[in-house]
């Protein structure tokens, strides 16, 4: 049994070799499982300065999410990218987006990077399938896309994009599937929310029901930038949101 006595905190085992982690405060344990046959994996703890305990992964499993890197937008920028953290490390990454605001009615899109910077070739092709609804009223929305040989990834349909309207905000995230790879292309799935989409001067939010993506190459990705784009394929700017990358071991 470990206890800091300064930030009422425990950390024990019990019968079945589980860790217990209790706060005396509240009396309520955090249990971390062993594997059943006595406890092998072990979870790394870090206790901080002020008394919070850091899980950071088990070691010997396989399925955990790691948080590389969060970027958290309260003023306008123009993208968001993650160039630091993609290695051999990770089979798998998932990039979050939680509560993504626009400056203007705009597209969202992404593109991916062999060399530290984005690719904008004619690599990317897809299908967006989504449902929804009109917000504040009856009426039903089915909209598809079906994209290839573009310069980006095509999150929203060509006439549903993400819309301005104060009070609402778009999250979900992306599963990149096998970036590092040097002989496959690289595939992306999506599930996400966009509210509003703008459709006809209307505000609906919209569900993807298969968000599925093609990079077309087989060099190691290493780069990956979201943006939104207007409809004359300007630059248009994000406004706000939390954006995180994870690693799948």
């Amino acid at each position: 049994q470990l206890s800091n006595n300064g930030s009422g905190i425990t950390i024990r085992n019990n019968a079945s070799n589980d860790i217990l982690v209790q706060n005396y405060a509240s009396g309520k344990d955090i249990v971390f499982k062993t594997t059943p046959d006595g406890g092998t994996i072990v979870t790394p703890l870090t206790l901080n300065a002020s008394g919070s305990i850091t899980v950071s992964s088990i070691s010997g499993s396989k399925g955990n999410k790691v948080l590389i890197t969060e970027t958290t937008v309260s003023s306008d920028v123009t993208n968001i990218d993650f160039s630091s953290g993609i290695t051999d490390t990770y089979t798998t990454y998932v990039v979050e987006f939680r509560n993504l605001t626009v400056d203007a009615t705009a597209h969202f899109r992404f593109r991916l990077g062999t060399s530290g910077s984005a690719d904008d070739g004619s690599n990317y092709e897809g299908q967006v399938l989504q449902s929804g609804g009109k917000l504040g009223t009856s009426g039903h929305a089915f909209p598809s896309l079906q994209y290839s040989d573009e310069a980006d990834g095509r999150l929203t349909q060509n006439n549903y994009p993400i819309g301005s309207t104060t009070g609402f905000a778009s999250s979900g995230e992306l599963v990149l599937h096998n970036l590092r790879s040097t002989s496959n292309n690289k595939t992306i799935s999506g599930d996400y929310a966009i509210v509003p989409a703008v459709h006809g001067g209307t505000d609906y939010f919209l569900g993807s029901r298969v968000s599925t993506h093609i990079y077309n190459s087989t060099s190691a990705v290493n780069f990956i930038r979201l943006f939104v784009a207007n409809a004359t394929e300007s630059d248009a700017k994000i406004s706000g949101g939390t954006f995180r990358l994870y690693g799948i071991e």
